[in-house]
């Protein structure tokens, strides 16, 4: 069995067909008040509904099918173990970051115009580039030091990433009167 790439329609063939389903035949018909009553009425229409037809394209009741392949199938990976192949397609923006899942993440200004894989991986979140690979942080989260100035808590760089610390601290020091 091979899982099919998340947001590509292209690899999904049949499956993409059964989401047209449950939005033409489920959907208008659905009236809930509830998360837990559409659940039940979705698993219902499932049940005796959609697993007891005739399948179009093979002919045969989903139903039964899975009774006769159920010993065959066996369990998915660990979703850890997954990781390498969530990956979405992103091309990184004339200013050096890449947008992924809400927030901007800075890469070598090399990249800039370059299409590359972004996600999250072992825990961390990366972007590759011709077979590049390099670490994230969220540009809105940068990774430094939490002061407190005037009952405001700040977040100060690390030296070394080439911010204007004292540029920085002192404009913002102007701004809050402290």
């Amino acid at each position: 069995m091979r899982l099919c790439r998340p947001y590509r329609a292209q690899t999904k063939g049949k499956f993409e067909r059964g989401v047209k389903s449950v939005r033409g035949n489920f959907w208008p018909a659905a009236r809930f008040g509830e998360d837990a009553d559409l659940n039940r009425q979705a698993l219902a229409w499932c049940d005796g509904i959609a697993n007891e037809r005739v399948h179009g394209t093979t002919g045969r009741v989903p139903k039964a099918m899975l009774s006769i392949e159920r010993n065959q199938l066996g369990a998915l990976p660990e979703r850890s173990s997954l990781s390498v192949y969530l990956r979405e397609e992103r091309k990184v923006g004339r200013d050096g970051y890449v947008n992924w899942d809400g927030s901007w993440y800075g890469v070598p200004w090399s990249w800039s115009g370059s299409t590359g894989a972004v996600g999250a991986m072992y825990g961390a979140r990366v972007v590759e580039v011709d077979e590049i690979r390099l670490n994230m942080r969220d540009k809105s989260r940068p990774v430094g030091v939490v002061v407190d100035v005037g009952g405001r808590m700040l977040v100060i760089e690390l030296a070394g990433s080439g911010f204007d610390h004292l540029g920085w601290f002192k404009r913002l020091s102007a701004e809050i009167r402290v």
